[in-house]
């Protein structure tokens, strides 16, 4: 017959085990989304905008402009290039 203490000698390592393996699974969806792409734009519209201004100028504007709003990527993309080119 085991004894009481040799259960709680196994509980201790165990949690520990399955606590690391949920801050594996939580640390690892959070390392995928800080470092995954997000486009609003996608297929030729945004082929399209990346070979006129750039996809550095394209993935700003992305970020300051509404979900899918192709006219204001572009707009803040072309700002953006101008900018950068110094023809303000």
């Amino acid at each position: 017959m085991t004894n009481n203490t040799d259960f709680g000698s196994m509980i201790a390592p165990l949690t520990t085990i399955v606590m690391l393996g949920f801050i594996v699974v939580m640390v690892s969806g959070m390392m995928k989304g800080a470092f995954s792409e997000h486009h609003s734009i996608h297929g030729p519209e945004r082929r399209r905008l990346v070979d006129a201004y750039g996809s550095w100028a394209v993935g700003r504007a992305e970020a300051v402009c509404p979900e899918g709003d192709v006219a204001c990527v572009e707009s803040e993309a072309q700002k953006l290039l101008k900018a950068y080119r110094g023809e303000w």
